[in-house]
């Protein structure tokens, strides 16, 4: 009795780890034990290539964030790309966080408990600059870069992985990590991206012929990575400045020429959406050359919006920066044996899910029908006609409870919150 019991919590432990998703892993790297979470898409198929994204998170935030604060599953489930999303150590250097210390006793604090090694020097200075409180480069004895390359090596030797369509996505200090990796691997990458995020002035150079397809998301109003470079506190000669990072404009101009671009960009106002908060975006881009070493930058600058606010459409924002990420995967996703198509095919996603006012459906054709919404007693709730690529879905007038949408002969559940 007491083996058959045995074995049947082993499976069911079993059965736990395998369901686990995002999957939390321990690696020994350097000195460290380091953490990251490994999630698969529902349209994985080993038979396949997938692609892979490494997604950073910030200054001391987590690598929890790519699944809370920014929704990172339905990107990766409608484009097939297993999510890599590792955690940033504390600040390791005894000195930098004696220093931090007196610096958060005069009014200026930098906690420290999550920081990339990626070459965000810290600078503050006082009375027009002629007293230097700070002037540290964070985590710099950190190898990050070969941190995550030794995850991605590790990632793409168990799991089908196409190394074509291999992307790095950075949110504030994680940007500054994506822009630090791809100084060295930007060889491997098939395209950047960076929301309110930055090069640091402590970056480490770049290998010769690296062209990366860059896409940079940056506030001109952001109040902590400035888009100058540096934030200011106080005034008069009890004026703090604090440089943080190069300004947008020569991270967007370094990028056009290690790129190859083309140097006179096309400029959008973007409107995609009719905006209610008064958050404007203007969308620069700097298209590739006829030239293979050629790539695109995108630079997407925003007014009026905070660091950490992240544009939803729900919102009323006129962009809405999911959309604007998928867009960019899938114009530099590399032909591969199941292609995007086919997995958008295969399968709907539905996000938010649960839902509790509106959710998008991705993968949706205007020519396979509409899209029917039923509750548990098969009493239908609604229609709504299918769009081209995605259909939003307005469940605010609906009960709590789960609810099956129907299409395309397909039907998914869906839970109203």
């Amino acid at each position: 009795m007491r083996t058959r019991l045995t074995i049947i919590l082993l499976f069911c432990y079993l059965f736990f780890l395998r369901a686990e998703n995002p999957q939390k892993i321990e690696i020994d790297f350097g000195s460290h034990t380091r953490q990251y979470l490994l999630y698969i898409p529902d349209s994985y198929n080993p038979s396949k290539k997938s692609g892979l994204i490494v997604c950073l998170h910030g200054f001391n935030r987590t690598m929890e964030d790519f699944f809370g604060t920014y929704p990172i599953k339905p990107v990766a489930d409608q484009l097939n790309l297993l999510v890599l999303a590792p955690q940033a150590l504390p600040e390791q250097d005894p000195e930098v966080i004696n220093k931090a210390k007196d610096l958060a006793s005069k009014g200026i604090d930098i906690p420290l408990e999550a920081a990339w090694g990626c070459g965000l020097k810290v600078k503050a200075t006082v009375a027009l600059e002629a007293i230097t409180l700070l002037n540290e480069e964070l985590n710099k004895n950190v190898d990050d870069v070969g941190f995550i390359k030794q995850i991605v090596n590790t990632t793409s030797s168990q799991y089908s992985i196409d190394a074509d369509n291999f992307f790095i996505f950075g949110t504030s200090m994680g940007g500054f990590m994506s822009y630090q990796y791809s100084m060295t691997y930007g060889k491997d990458l098939a395209g950047l991206i960076s929301v309110c995020g930055s090069m640091g002035t402590a970056i480490k150079s770049a290998a010769e012929n690296i062209s990366v397809p860059i896409c940079d998301f940056h506030s001109k109003t952001d109040e902590v990575v400035p888009y100058g470079g540096t934030l200011s506190y106080g005034s008069g000669i009890f004026e703090v400045k604090v440089s943080l990072c190069q300004p947008k404009s020569d991270v967007i101009s370094f990028w056009v020429n290690k790129n190859r671009a083309n140097t006179i960009p096309q400029e959008e106002n973007v409107a995609y959406y009719p905006s209610t908060n008064n958050i404007s975006v203007k969308k620069i881009r700097y298209d590739a050359l006829a030239s293979a070493i050629s790539s695109e930058v995108i630079h997407y600058q925003i007014d009026g919006a905070s660091h950490s606010y992240y544009m939803n459409k729900g919102n009323g924002d006129c962009m809405d920066y999911n959309e604007e990420v998928i867009k960019f995967i899938r114009s530099h996703y590399k032909d591969s044996p199941t292609g995007i198509e086919s997995v958008i095919a295969q399968k709907l996603v539905v996000s938010p899910n649960p839902v509790q006012n509106r959710c998008t459906v991705y993968g949706t054709r205007c020519t396979e029908g509409d899209i029917r919404i039923f509750d548990m007693t098969g009493r239908l709730k609604g229609i709504y006609q299918a769009n081209e690529e995605q259909t939003e879905i307005d469940f605010s007038g609906y009960y709590r409870g789960i609810y099956l949408l129907k299409y395309n002969g397909k039907t998914y559940k869906v839970i109203k919150k």
